[in-house]
């Protein structure tokens, strides 16, 4: 079988190459007494071409109060798929840490989901680090993808504080 997107990605990443993500993804949760607590682990490289939203899709992302800061990610991955949030609260999605910026970002819409060829099609929106909940932090660290440094600095700001 024919991997469409594999040739098209390979083509578009000579002229707009591909970002470094770790994927982090929401592997479940517990109900206490009606507090929910969500697990996250499972991390894993993965690269994507990042775009700005068409006017559809925009339309889309602020229907759901998401326009201001989402864009639409290619992924190429090989584990399995990725979860979007509830679409009232954003809970249980998962999320992505672009490792050049040290941007996390929520997944909020699977749009089109080819993980057994290989690929997906992902709505995202930028959480600042403030509001990443710390057991997705926790889990990155876990990874052993990432150390403390990777994920609170960056190098463009001699080493400061990214938020």
């Amino acid at each position: 079988m024919i991997n469409l997107h594999a040739i098209a990605n390979h083509v578009i990443s000579k002229i707009y190459p591909n970002d470094d993500f770790i994927a982090i993804r929401c592997t479940g949760y517990a109900n206490h007494i009606g507090v929910i607590d969500y697990f996250y682990g499972d991390c894993e490289k993965v690269s994507g071409q990042v775009q700005t939203l068409n006017g559809d899709e925009l339309q889309q992302a602020n229907e759901i109060m998401q326009g201001e800061i989402s864009r639409k990610i290619f992924i190429s991955t090989k584990g399995p798929p990725l979860t979007a949030g509830r679409r009232d609260t954003q809970e249980g999605a998962s999320y992505l840490f672009q490792v050049n910026n040290k941007r996390f970002w929520k997944v909020y819409t699977i749009s089109e989901d080819y993980t057994k060829c290989g690929w997906g099609l992902l709505f995202i929106s930028q959480v600042p680090i403030e509001l990443t909940p710390q057991n997705v932090i926790e889990a990155l660290k876990a990874s052993g993808f990432v150390t403390n440094a990777d994920i609170f600095t960056n190098e463009a700001n001699n080493g400061q504080s990214n938020y």
